[in-house]
């Protein structure tokens, strides 16, 4: 008799702590989960790369050529020269502050290039002046840097579709430095931007005018 009421008091302990178990993993599974509050970003520091035409720049230092584009004695040394605004590099730290606003520090590259172009001399004037055959095929003495600009500027970007860090939509404004420009402060302004992909690595579209592009931008970061 005490041996049937100690098998029957194990199996009983046996299933009240299953139920128990049980009980205990299933409050586990419907506990609601927190949400992160609207100041929390996992990855709040981050660095883009990009480019894009600069046309603001490009406006502050207009291209050139034909038969007009000589050098101060082009005509003496029968040198002309074409140049235009290389496309330009920008690299930016940014610090997301929360989910739906972020700060970003930028320096924007620029060089302004010119191509000389030496054509051959076919005699000289009356007065002694070199004469040089401006029909004929000049030669190429290869692309120079005039000058190269480096335009510090600061933002403030507003993600106004954030539900997802794979895909996030925002609008951007700030303010940029051009050195030796009558303008010297400029503002740019993105109306609609896009950062796409997950975790540490993601890719930027904007379409923006300003100095970091005109029209059309696009680039790359690394979040941290």
């Amino acid at each position: 008799m005490k041996k049937l009421l100690c098998i029957s008091f194990g199996l009983l302990s046996l299933l009240l702590g299953g139920a128990l178990t049980a009980r205990a993993q299933e409050d586990m599974r419907v506990l609601p989960e927190v949400p992160k509050p609207l100041y929390y970003v996992d990855h709040p520091h981050s660095i883009t790369v990009s480019t894009g035409y600069p046309f603001i720049f490009a406006m502050m230092y207009p291209p050139g050529s034909g038969d007009n584009g000589w050098t101060m004695d082009g005509w003496k040394t029968g040198i002309k020269y074409k140049t235009w605004t290389a496309t330009n590099l920008n690299v930016g730290y940014n610090y997301q502050i929360n989910k739906r606003w972020e700060v970003s520090f930028l320096i924007t590259v620029c060089g302004y290039v010119y191509s000389r172009y030496a054509y051959p001399q076919k005699g000289e004037d009356q007065y002694g002046n070199p004469q040089y055959d401006w029909n004929a095929t000049p030669e190429d003495q290869g692309v120079h840097y005039k000058h190269i600009a480096l335009m510090p500027a600061v933002m403030a970007r507003y993600y106004w579709l954030a539900r997802k860090s794979a895909f996030q939509m925002y609008s951007a404004a700030g303010i940029a430095y051009i050195p030796n420009s009558s303008i010297p402060v400029f503002p740019t302004l993105t109306p609609v931007g896009i950062r796409f992909g997950g975790g540490h690595w993601y890719g930027v579209a904007e379409l923006t005018i300003g100095t970091t592009a005109t029209l059309l931008l696009a680039g790359a970061g690394y979040r941290f």
